[in-house]
Formats: C-alpha cells, sequence, structure tokens
C-alpha cells in the first residue's frame, strides 16, 4: 500500500467497497476480462485428439472472442516516500517488512538477480541473511529478501520477525548484509554453491506431465521467451560475481527504502532510542507512526 499508493497494484479493498459492487458490476467484469481472445488452453494425459475436440466444441464452442485485447498494465508513477512507518498491535513478536520499488520482469540481468536472491536472502539458512541476521545474531528465526519482479515494478524487500527489544537492530543489521554485497563480491565458492542449488532446484518445475504443460502455458501467457526454460541453466552457469555486485549496487537503493513495523510499545521504544544512539543506515529516515482499519492510515 505505501510503496504502489492509489493505484490497482496498492489500493486495498475494504468492507464498505464489498458491499457498493453490485451484481451488474461483477458481470461486466467478468465480460471485460474472461475471453477467449489470447487465451491457452492445455490438456495433458492419454486421451484421444477427436475426443478432446468433441469436449471443447460442446463447451466451449458458444464462447465467442470479444474481437478487441485487453489494455496494457496500467504506470506506476507512484513515487514512495522513504521512512520507518510504524503500527502499534499488541504482539510480543515485531514484524519487519522492507524494500522500495523494483523492476518489470525479464530485465537483461534476469540470471543475475536470481543468483542474487539466492546468496541475499532467497536460499533459507543458505542465504546471507539467515547466516548473519539468525545465526551469528540470533535476532530472528526466519528472516528473507530478494528481488521479485512483477509485471510493471517489482518489489525489492526483505522482512523478519524478531523481538520487540530487538527490532531496530534486526533492521539495521538486513541493511548491513545488502551493503556489505554492494561493496565486496560473493567468493567463488558461494557462488558455485549457490548455483548448485539454483540447478537443484529447476528440476521440480517440470515433476509431472501436469506441471509441464501448466509452465508451459504461464511462460506463453507471461510473453516468456520461448527457450527460456531450455537457456536458463546454462545463463546460470555465466553468471560471475562481479554481476552479482552489480544488482546489489544498481538494482537497490536503501535511501528509498520504505520500512514498515508492525509490534507492541515496547517495539516503537527500542526502535525510536536505536534511532537515536545508532542511527546506521536508517540516519534520516523519518518515523512515523500509522494506524490500521482494514487498510493503513497516517496518524
Amino acid at each position: 500500500q505505501l510503496l504502489y499508493g492509489d493505484s490497482p497494484y496498492g489500493r486495498i479493498t475494504k468492507e464498505e467497497d464489498i458491499h457498493r459492487m453490485s451484481r451488474a458490476d461483477l458481470v461486466a467484469l467478468h465480460r471485460s476480462f474472461v475471453r477467449p481472445d489470447g487465451a491457452v488452453l492445455v490438456i495433458t494425459g492419454r486421451i484421444d485428439k477427436a475426443v478432446i475436440e468433441d469436449v471443447i466444441a460442446r463447451k466451449l464452442g458458444s464462447w465467442e472472442p470479444r474481437g478487441t485485447v485487453l489494455p496494457p498494465a496500467p504506470p506506476i508513477e507512484v513515487e514512495p516516500k522513504p521512512g520507518i512507518y510504524f503500527i502499534e498491535l499488541p504482539f510480543s513478536q515485531a514484524t519487519i517488512q522492507a524494500g522500495q520499488l523494483g523492476v518489470p520482469r525479464l530485465t537483461p540481468d534476469y540470471p543475475a538477480i536470481d543468483v542474487f536472491n539466492d546468496v541475499f536472502g532467497a536460499s533459507g539458512f543458505g542465504s546471507r541473511l539467515m547466516k548473519r541476521v539468525r545465526t551469528e545474531l540470533g535476532l530472528t528465526y526466519g528472516v528473507s529478501g530478494g528481488v521479485a519482479p512483477a509485471v510493471v515494478k517489482g518489489i525489492n524487500y526483505f522482512s523478519a520477525q524478531t523481538k520487540a527489544e530487538s527490532v531496530g537492530e534486526a533492521t539495521i543489521e538486513s541493511i548491513n548484509v545488502l551493503k556489505g554485497m554492494q561493496q565486496e563480491e560473493p567468493t567463488q565458492a558461494e557462488l558455485a554453491e549457490r548455483k548448485a542449488a539454483i540447478r537443484n532446484s529447476f528440476v521440480f518445475n517440470f515433476e509431472s506431465a501436469d506441471s509441464v504443460a501448466g509452465r508451459i502455458a504461464r511462460l506463453e501467457l507471461l510473453n516468456f521467451p520461448s527457450d527460456y526454460d531450455d537457456t536458463y541453466l546454462a545463463k546460470i552457469d555465466q553468471i560471475q560475481p562481479s554481476a552479482v555486485t552489480a544488482v546489489a549496487r544498481e538494482r537497490w537503493d536503501p535511501s528509498k527504502f520504505v520500512v514498515v513495523v508492525v509490534g507492541n510499545e515496547s517495539a516503537y521504544s527500542h526502535l525510536t532510542k536505536m534511532l537515536q544512539e545508532k542511527p546506521g543506515p536508517l540516519e534520516g529516515f523519518e518515523l512515523f507512526k500509522l494506524g490500521f482499519d482494514q487498510a493503513l492510515k497516517l496518524q
């Protein structure tokens, strides 16, 4: 909501919005969006082609094309206001969600982004975030992060849960992990380990005929290159340490971070105190207090 603003990507549906919906609204929406134009039908299994053609004719034969294409996804013109946004709720654990607007799908560096994600925070206990923030410092049971591309602009993020008294330190240390990746390339051993993990997990996209067929349809609908799967692992293997560092430097800017913290009064006190005594990468960030009633409200 804070990153995308009042746009289709950030708009929150409230109870009053649902009450306003009419049957005519739903019919019009269905008529506009559910259409055979550009649709992909995927069928797997041991079945005769003539049988399938008969089923399609009977079940979908009357489905008339609209004759128009859907409009492109609307642009994102929001400039999020960097800062720390605190939502006070009576939870013993504090939750941190932080990040900035990111990139669309399939930027030229998408293989390097995938390797960066595995090194930084997407690979569980093998990631730098987990090693530093959980294993070395004991600040959280779980922390993750990475670059998540989307249709127009995705989100670069990291998230963690921690004790109320360590919310500030967990946030600062997570940002410091990113800053470390901006300053120093991963080692060849680290890179080899993460590439191997990507190779080993890639095979699970093709566990069954159903998963293969579904994947083919998704790649087609999302306009992925026809050779995406055939070339993916080769591109991953070609990634050098400098390309991972380039993602950290070029795709991330901590000065633009929106940091959301949900926690109790104690978490707010500890966060305020740390910002005064040891601001680190959060120096200069303004602290806002938000309310929450179905959606965020600036107090």
